[in-house]
């Protein structure tokens, strides 16, 4: 889950994230580092678009069905 903060700030959960199950090729680590290394956010649509810093990619997710 993410929450918006009234001074634009952007707070991700991820106590659900566990490594329990993951197989050793998971890209868990690569996530979580991706995460850490958001630039800028934008929120549309209901999804949230999440740019990585140094224009390295945009991290897509949208709302669970």
């Amino acid at each position: 889950t993410f929450t918006e903060g009234e001074n634009g700030e952007l707070t991700i959960d991820l106590q659900t994230s566990t490594m329990a199950a993951c197989a050793p090729e998971s890209l868990h680590d690569q996530f979580v580092l991706d995460l850490a290394g958001v630039a800028s956010y934008l929120l549309q649509d209901g999804s949230l678009f999440a740019a990585i810093k140094y224009d390295t990619g945009i991290m897509e997710f949208a709302p669970a069905p």
